[in-house]
């Protein structure tokens, strides 16, 4: 604006007559537009009404509604120059300013009144090819009228759309399109459909090429033969199961799967799914091919679901309760897959005692893949690994190398039962799967390897890296709201995990071990085959407003303290950061006086808000007090001078002093 204020007055004239030429111009451009797009109308076969063949007959991929899907047609305003291309940004920036009306427009998430209950899988991955088709039958239960369903689906190229109802009859579809803002597949029905159970039939094919997410092929070279091999395999944590079938991609949706993948015939090939194979087909479905069957799978939502066709060899061993437990590997590869299996078995009867609650599948695989994008994948009864975190031999492993793979196998156990069995409802209580299996870990490890002295590792590689973090600004509550694919992607960091951990040791720490492993057992076995949900509802619209605190619930059952522990808790998984507590030392040396501020590690954005806390606490007269013993807590403590004082001097006199012991 300043800059035009300098213009001379002669310039503005000049401008002026130019805008009122260009607007006029772009007046008659847009009567025009509207006047032929009126012929056209009057004009054309069955103009101005809807034909039920607007899209393909076949239920194929068509663009999103409003834009141009393919062929040669141009609009009238794409023709006009000069004055009109004005016209014509005008109109493109009012589209994109147009407010999203349409139900699946306004929400990311799939509505609740549709639930996926059952999904009959054909997947069959060509390696050569390096493309994969398949198809889809999805048992979708609808509790309200409707005239629309919606899955999710992203770069699948579906080519045949078809619903069948209640009775078995044929739904007439209307239309059927990707919306790709929220990565939906749009089914929209002729006429309203009322409540009942229909089947959602789809065909579909996929690039195993694209990335290392979703349904891909792999590629390694075997060291005994010197033959590059190819493998498919699949990573669906969090939102990358709609890249191989469409589904309801959301962890809300628990269903059965009953899946067929398609194999080569020969040279060594396999088809691992997460249930294990009831049948085969040969030569399905042409020569040289093999169909393979997988029993009904448990409830499960689809981020769990796995699908593998390799050439691997495994190492086998049988747990207490009779599961069999396999360690899968490159044939050249698979001697170092003996320390897995033994650590595996022991820590899967380790958690069934732990817990109270057996292993709910006939088998347990577990996968070294090639180039895995992520440490470990806890895929129900299918674990897939980078192939560092599962394979060690001890001639040229180092001991760390051993204690990463006892410690990641320890983890994605737990995840059979935290994340699996019982499940977050929504991805912002991320921290349910990722925080419990991140601290349960470590008793798996003490278990297999007590002279470790496993929960010690714990401080430096989680409380205290988390910490660091946690101190800054731009850290994040553990409980956090997410929508998009790419929020539920950013919080899959340190605070889900370590701090998850490290505030649920803390709990831990003041409930007792027994208690815990109580609550958490009951925990368990009371959402088993569901969901769960550790938010508070009047901090969060929409479907969750209704559930909240199942997991606090549950644990303050068991407290014989009748400690209040949603309240407690609420405070350190809904609110970023941590506090430090400031002690000093009263007068006569008898008491400290304990206050509280949140810790920053940036001086300059301190919080100067005054503490509501101002306790008394007793001390040792000449003697030295730490608080916080064995680190338990969340928080850090900073002593008045004379405190530090006394702590150092009996470091000095003594290095070996126990200083977990709280006073002295």
């Amino acid at each position: 604006m300043s800059r035009l204020s300098r213009l001379s007055s002669a310039m503005a004239r000049e401008t002026f007559v130019r805008y009122r030429t260009l607007c006029l111009l772009g007046v008659l451009a847009v009567l025009s537009c509207v006047c032929v797009g009126l012929l056209v109308a009057v004009l054309s076969p069955g103009g101005g009404e809807e034909s039920s063949d607007s899209s393909p007959s076949s239920g194929g991929r068509v663009g999103t509604p409003g834009t141009n899907t393919g062929g040669d047609g141009g609009s009238a305003t794409g023709e006009v120059k000069g004055a009109g291309e004005d016209v014509e940004e005008k109109m493109e920036e009012k589209e994109e300013e147009k407010p999203l009306t349409e139900p699946w427009e306004k929400d990311y998430r799939i509505p609740a009144s549709t639930y996926a209950l059952h999904y009959d899988l054909f997947l069959h991955p060509n390696m050569e090819t390096g493309l994969f088709t398949g198809t889809v039958d999805i048992l979708i239960r609808v509790s309200k009228k409707r005239s629309h369903l919606v899955t999710h689906s992203k770069f699948l190229n579906i080519t045949r759309t078809s619903l069948t109802g209640p009775g078995g009859g044929n739904v007439k579809v209307k239309r059927a399109f990707e919306y790709e803002p929220n990565e939906f597949w749009v089914v929209q029905t002729g006429q309203p459909i009322s409540p009942g159970n229909y089947t959602l039939s789809l065909e579909f094919s996929g690039n195993l090429t694209r990335s290392i997410t979703g349904l891909y092929r792999s590629v390694y070279t075997n060291g005994d033969t010197g033959k590059k091999r190819f493998i498919a395999t699949s990573k669906f944590q969090p939102t990358f199961a709609r890249r191989a079938f469409p589904c309801f991609d959301e962890p809300s949706f628990k269903s059965t799967f009953s899946t067929t993948l398609v194999r080569p015939s020969g040279d060594g090939y396999i088809a691992l799914s997460n249930m294990p194979v009831e049948r085969e087909e040969a030569d399905m479905p042409s020569q040289g091919l093999t169909k393979v069957h997988f029993k009904k799978s448990v409830p499960m939502v689809t981020y769990l679901a796995c699908f593998i066709v390799c050439d691997f060899t495994y190492q086998e061993r049988v747990t207490n309760h009779d599961v069999v437990f396999r360690v899968y590997a490159a044939p050249d590869r698979v001697a170092s897959t003996q320390y897995s299996a033994d650590v595996g078995a022991n820590i899967t009867d380790f958690f069934e005692d732990y817990f109270g609650v057996k292993y709910p599948l006939p088998k347990q695989d577990m996968i070294a893949i090639p180039d895995f994008v992520s440490g470990a994948m806890e895929h129900w009864g299918l674990i897939t690994y980078r192939e560092t975190n599962l394979l060690y031999s001890p001639r040229s492993s180092s001991s760390y190398n051993q204690q990463r793979i006892a410690a990641v196998v320890s983890h994605e156990l737990a995840h059979q039962w935290f994340g699996n069995l019982v499940t977050l409802n929504w991805w912002n209580d991320l921290w349910l799967n990722e925080g419990f299996a991140s601290y349960i870990e470590y008793k798996g490890l003490a278990h297999v390897h007590p002279d470790w002295d496993a929960e010690a590792h714990l401080l430096p590689d989680d409380l205290q890296r988390v910490m660091d973090l946690d101190a800054t600004l731009s850290s994040h509550p553990i409980v956090q709201p997410v929508d998009t694919p790419d929020q539920i992607t950013s919080i899959f960091d340190a605070i889900s995990y370590a701090k998850g951990a490290s505030v649920l040791r803390m709990l831990e720490g003041f409930m007792g071990d027994e208690e815990f492993r109580q609550g958490i057992s009951n925990f368990l076995k009371r959402f088993a085959y569901d969901n769960a949900v550790t938010l508070v509802s009047d901090d969060f619209s929409g479907r969750d407003r209704q559930r909240c605190n199942d997991l606090w619930n549950e644990l303050s059952k068991v407290s014989s303290k009748r400690l209040p522990i949603s309240k407690i808790m609420d405070t350190w998984t809904r609110q970023m950061g941590f506090p430090v507590l400031e002690l000093t030392r009263g007068a006569g040396g008898a008491t400290y006086t304990v206050t509280q501020r949140r810790f920053l590690a940036d001086k300059e954005a301190e919080d100067t808000t005054k503490s509501p806390f101002n306790i008394e606490i007793p001390a040792i007269p000449g003697g030295w007090t730490k608080v916080n013993s064995e680190q338990r807590g969340y928080y850090r403590v900073n002593y008045d001078r004379d405190g530090w004082a006394a702590l150092t001097f009996a470091l000095l006199t003594d290095h070996e002093v126990s200083l977990q012991r709280g006073s002295q």
